[in-house]
């Protein structure tokens, strides 16, 4: 347990980022994996670049990871389509 005033702030606020983190990470995890179980419909795939794209700029993800999910979505878009 933290024993000066500054480090017991740093513990709740780091609770709450981990809650907000957490909340975050699993709703783009969903995205994902209705996209990889085959729902590759436009609106799916713009839901979860739109997802990747706000928990990069919030600092959830790392914005080279959000990249990378985006260009392996959009491949997945264009394999789709040529399938069509």
């Amino acid at each position: 347990m933290p024993n000066h005033a500054s480090a017991k702030k740093r513990l709740r606020r780091d609770s709450k980022k981990r809650v907000a983190n957490k909340s975050a990470i699993s709703a783009l995890r969903t995205f994902l994996k209705k996209i990889k179980k085959g729902e590759c419909t436009p609106e799916n795939i713009q839901s979860a670049q739109k997802a990747l794209d706000t928990a990069a700029s919030k600092g959830v993800i790392h914005r080279n990871s959000a990249a990378r999910q985006t260009s392996i979505l959009m491949k997945s878009l264009a394999g789709s389509a040529s399938k069509v």
